[in-house]
């Protein structure tokens, strides 16, 4: 459905939701909550998947998403739209966190959340747990959150692809939940994101995302848009995780961007304003000799920021999409949004007796740092959910025919020649072993020839 422009903004939207379930008999009770409110920083969009038991988790679910509707315009004047939302989050973990009682309660309901919000500044994130945002843009599809998981954890430190993690025993255990604690941290991007017409911003429970990978995300929206309105792409989505067996409630929100506000031209940050030359004076740009396919101008400009390659697909959403979008300055094509930044570390929580349980973190390696160019910019480290792709074509709705690749473990290896001044190598030390043996037998046979034979 059509959303007219929010309060205190000029960006105007396209908005669609969709709930469900899901097909376990157990779990009839839907206990996601999702809305969308116009506020004076922009649109509201949140996602909350409740747990702790069918009403337990249903009530945690609606309380946290009533309170961030509630506290969000409360914030202070001057107040920016991140630490407004920030804020409005935190207070929904601490009424959720009454709702269990006394602290020693150990069974207490609790619930994931993603918001996000959207104005002239741009688009700002926020989240806890394990329910996700994404952004589809020129074809490509983009994490915009990281899970608070231990799934996430063995994806990040490299023991799981994000193929494998799909049915993984322990992808209910997440480790950041609002009402687990009466303080909870909140991940929210550090800056604002940039936006342009056509962009499509999706945010969905695990119920969706435990079965379905991005790709497939991506080809589904594709499809259902070829032929329907953003409705009819978010039930596309449920209908998709209900066919690969719907384990859990399934809720999936679409926002479309029709119209921003005027603003001038967006350069990168920190790097130097250049007078542009006069078009006679510059040199011709070289010639490429091979057809580009429509990805390729995405994966250039990701490059050139030091992003990691998006999910590859061969054409665009659609033509309407595609050419409302304006073009960033030398970059090829739309720039791409940033990744997450990594989770600050938490103190872990124990399990506790609720449908999904909030386990300790493991302790991950440290990540490595961004290029020299890359961390000159206000951007966080790259997103560690997706290994660089292989090529792939999405054909339908069912499971992508291959999966970004394993990151191989490093293993040491020997090296071809020992330089100067290095320890010998083992058969080195087995010639001077013979050597030296045959030295002591001829020194023997001529102390016996010395004693006996003269």
């Amino acid at each position: 459905m059509s959303q007219p422009q929010a309060l205190g903004t000029r960006v105007r939207i396209e908005f669609a939701q969709a709930s469900d379930p899901g097909r376990d008999p157990n779990k009839q009770v839907n206990e996601d909550s999702c809305g969308y409110a116009e506020t004076r920083f922009g649109h509201l969009v949140v996602l909350c998947d409740g747990m702790g038991g069918h009403y337990g988790g249903r009530e945690a679910s609606r309380t946290a998403i009533a309170t961030i509707f509630e506290v969000i315009d409360q914030a202070p004047t001057g107040a920016t739209a991140a630490t407004a939302l920030k804020a409005a989050i935190e207070e929904a973990g601490r009424r959720v966190y009454q709702l269990g009682g006394p602290p020693e309660n150990r069974g207490r309901p609790g619930s994931t959340v993603v918001a996000m919000l959207i104005g002239d500044r741009g688009l700002d994130v926020a989240h806890v747990g394990d329910s996700r945002a994404y952004c589809i843009r020129a074809g490509q599809i983009y994490p915009l959150t990281r899970d608070h998981s231990m799934v996430q954890g063995m994806i990040d430190a490299g023991m799981l692809t994000e193929a494998e993690a799909i049915g993984h025993p322990d992808a209910n255990k997440i480790t950041r939940a609002l009402g687990m604690r009466a303080e909870v941290e909140v991940e929210v991007r550090p800056e604002p994101m940039e936006m342009f017409p056509g962009d499509i911003f999706l945010q969905s429970s695990d119920g969706l995302t435990d079965l379905v990978l991005g790709v497939d995300i991506l080809g589904s929206v594709r499809q259902a848009l070829n032929s329907g309105a953003l409705p009819h792409a978010c039930n596309q989505l449920v209908n998709l995780a209900n066919d690969r067996g719907g384990h859990d409630n399934i809720t999936v929100q679409m926002v479309r961007i029709v119209e921003l506000a005027p603003r001038a031209s967006h350069t990168i940050p920190q790097a130097p304003a250049i007078a542009p030359e006069p078009a006679a004076s510059r040199p011709a740009p070289p010639q490429e000799t091979r057809p580009m396919a429509a990805v390729d101008t995405a994966a250039a400009a990701g490059t050139k920021l030091g992003l990691p390659p998006p999910v590859p697909v061969p054409t665009l959403l659609s033509p309407s999409t595609s050419s409302a979008a304006p073009t960033a300055p030398e970059q090829g094509g739309l720039p791409l949004p940033p990744p997450s930044p990594s989770s600050p570390g938490f103190a872990p929580v124990q399990p506790t007796a609720v449908d999904r349980p909030v386990a300790p973190s493991p302790t991950m390696p440290e990540q490595p740092r961004l290029a020299p160019f890359a961390a000159q910019l206000p951007l966080p480290p790259p997103s560690a959910r997706y290994a660089p792709p292989q090529a792939t074509q999405v054909t339908g709705q069912g499971p992508s025919p291959t999966h970004p690749p394993e990151v191989p473990k490093a293993v040491p290896s020997a090296p071809l020649s020992a330089p100067a001044g290095a320890r010998p190598s083992q058969a080195g030390i087995v010639y001077v072993i013979i050597g030296m043996s045959a030295v002591i037998a001829v020194l023997l046979l001529l102390l016996i020839w010395a004693l006996f034979l003269r």
